[in-house]
């Protein structure tokens, strides 16, 4: 899906937060209770560099957040051996978490298999940071 750069947005502003009566509160911010999730630190994600982020989508998450409902885990892949785990998807949760104040993500572990066939890696992901 194609995201309009007319509307675009690269970071969630505080005042998009304010729209769903949400704030920075430095704690998990995000209800996930997919099995076999595990919180990663969002330093330890590599994603997309530069990415644009659509708005409305953004603010349907926020809405999910703000109604405590249940979102699904980021799907991530990582090497053997590595400590930085790669994005495959969902990556408009992360602004998110970040500009709530959580440090960290709810992730899925997923094996290189998957990863190729469901989400193209490493190809699918672009240029990352």
């Amino acid at each position: 899906m194609s995201i309009d750069p007319l509307t675009a947005v690269y970071w969630v502003s505080d005042a998009m937060l304010a729209e769903f009566g949400l704030f920075p509160v430095h704690a998990p911010v995000m209800r996930c209770t997919d099995a076999g999730s595990v919180p990663l630190p969002l330093a330890d994600l590599r994603w997309p560099a530069g990415r644009a982020f659509d708005p409305d989508r953004l603010r349907r998450l926020l809405h999910g957040i703000a109604s405590g409902s249940d979102l699904p885990a980021v799907p991530v892949y990582r090497e053997a051996g590595a400590t930085i785990a790669t994005v495959l998807d969902g990556a408009h949760r992360l602004p998110i978490i970040r500009a709530l104040g959580g440090e960290s993500a709810p992730c899925v572990l997923v094996s290189r298999d998957e990863a190729e066939i469901l989400y193209a890696y490493p190809d699918g992901q672009g240029d990352l940071l």
